[in-house]
């Protein structure tokens, strides 16, 4: 029975008159539930059309809202793509930073190198009293330089050293060097003085430093010696007994010895340019006295730092385990290395191209676990470090 008073819609029925299943019990009190209902009023007062308008209005409200979100969203990744390429454009122009402090700094000992040359134009003192006193006349013995690759080999355990010339008149040497510290030092150096003795005869730049690339006939054949130039002839000599990895090693060992020794026996500006561009003597091989064949490591760098802490790692142990750990990690045959033009043999052109790129050197593993610390100096087999952009040159 009709009580005579219109129907209070509930709290619980929705915009369209439909009962919801929430709790009231579970609503809170006061301004939220009246708000509520007077929603529900608005609602309720509307036509068929203008809710169906006021639907459509939401949902574009909510089409609008959600593209402000996508936009925003892209706009963020944008952003995000921007910084990046601010950190990689960042990055870039501290190792142009980076690169042009090192060149300055290069360009400052270079000056220095410069006013030292002049202030000793003529001789040099320290040379001249070096190169005296590394005469030697009796043989070399080489008790530590056995080919331990291949006991097979008959040892030569005897070198004798080159005869000893005028030191009087002989222009001083390019690089500092100290008194021979072992048999390759002597060997090298006796090489050196009497080469040099044949230019300030006025032999032919031919007699004097050999063919721009040196013949591998005693390489393979040491009975071959004597019909290679006695530049060659001797740096071959020493590498046969070396514990230098492999064929590949030798001659590439030997073709870089070769061009330090041709400049360092005859120093122009054409055997200045035959030395590879990594192999350029630096400031401290100019400046600091040092063992001759500290000159023959690869990485400028390293050189550095073997001159600057000579105590610690101008030693035998050094010497052997950075020439035991020495590849050139060639991917081809032996034989590639070389090629033969009628009874001659030498470097072939792809290897002379491999190995001139610095970043095909690197140690192996005996020279990484005994001297960790030079990590940044020189490219350990196996791992990637500066030499990717250059820095150990």
């Amino acid at each position: 029975m009709s009580d005579g008073k219109s129907k209070i819609p509930s709290s619980n029925e929705s915009d369209d008159g439909v009962i919801e299943n929430g709790d009231a019990s579970s609503s809170k009190p006061g301004a939220k539930r009246r708000a509520s209902r007077a929603g529900t009023r608005s609602v309720a007062t509307l036509t068929p059309e203008q809710l169906a308008r006021k639907r459509a209005n939401d949902r574009e409200a909510q089409r609008s809202i959600r593209q402000r979100i996508r936009d925003h969203i892209e706009s963020l990744e944008r952003r995000i793509q921007d910084l990046s390429g601010d950190r990689q454009d960042r990055r870039n122009i501290d190792e142009i930073q980076r690169r042009n402090e090192e060149l300055e700094e290069e360009l400052k000992r270079l000056k220095e190198i410069l006013h030292a040359l002049e202030d000793e134009m003529g001789s040099s003192p320290l040379t001249t009293s070096l190169m005296r006193s590394s005469a030697v006349a009796s043989p070399i013995i080489l008790p530590t330089m056995m080919n331990e690759t291949n006991p097979q080999m008959e040892p030569t355990p005897v070198v004798t050293a080159p005869v000893p010339i005028s030191y009087d008149t002989a222009p001083p040497l390019p690089l500092r060097l100290v008194p021979p510290t072992g048999p390759v030092d002597n060997i090298l150096i006796g090489l050196l003085q009497r080469q040099r003795g044949l230019a300030i005869s006025g032999n032919s730049r031919e007699i004097v430093i050999g063919p721009y690339s040196p013949s591998l006939k005693a390489l393979l054949n040491p009975e071959k010696s004597n019909a290679v130039h006695p530049v060659a002839s001797v740096i071959t000599s020493l590498l046969q007994r070396t514990v230098l990895r492999a064929v590949p090693e030798k001659v590439a060992a030997l073709f870089v010895m070769n061009h330090l020794c041709q400049w360092q026996i005859l120093p122009s500006e054409e055997t200045y340019n035959n030395l590879a561009e990594w192999h350029i003597p630096r400031a401290p091989q100019l400046l600091i006295p040092h063992p001759i064949w500290v000159d023959q490591i690869v990485w400028g760098k390293l050189r550095d730092v073997v001159i600057n802490n000579q105590e610690r790692y101008a030693t035998d142990e050094f010497q052997h385990t950075y020439t035991h750990s020495l590849n050139v990690n060639w991917p081809y045959r032996d034989m590639d290395v070389m090629v033969f033009e009628g009874s001659e043999v030498r470097v072939s052109d792809f290897f002379a191209c491999h190995i001139l790129e610095l970043s095909n050197w690197s140690l192996d593993e005996p020279f990484q676990r005994r001297y960790p610390e030079l990590r940044e100096a020189c490219k350990f087999t196996g791992f990637q470090g500066p030499e990717v952009n250059g820095n150990f040159g």
